[in-house]
């Protein structure tokens, strides 16, 4: 397991201790960072930038107005518009993320957001 495959565990596992028996992941690496996965679906990532969670546009522009930034992977690369980086204190707040993450699974497997 990588360091940033530790660190996605650890994240997921202290907001969710139990996330695993209401959506099984699997995390891959991609890109030099890895990926967390629910029903073959990207939802977060960790890797040089932190934790970055695939949210709805709501979400989003919440999270981007409390100073958090949209994920970029390479310096030189492209930002990836639906995910926001989340900060080392929001990430703190187990309560809020494990909601940020149930709406990033959601919006993640169910295109409709329903």
């Amino acid at each position: 397991m990588s360091d940033y495959e530790d660190t996605l565990h650890k994240i997921l596992h202290d907001a969710w201790p139990d996330m695993n028996k209401h959506h099984p992941q699997d995390f891959r690496k991609l890109f030099g960072v890895v990926g967390g996965y629910v029903e073959d679906k990207i939802f977060c990532s960790c890797g040089p930038f932190g934790f970055a969670l695939k949210l709805p546009g709501d979400e989003r522009d919440n999270i981007f107005k409390a100073g958090e930034k949209p994920l970029k992977i390479f310096k030189n690369g492209h930002v990836k518009k639906d995910y926001a980086v989340l900060t080392d204190s929001m990430i703190g707040e187990h309560k809020e993320l494990h909601r940020l993450i149930e709406t990033s699974i959601k919006f993640t497997t169910n295109p409709k957001g329903d």
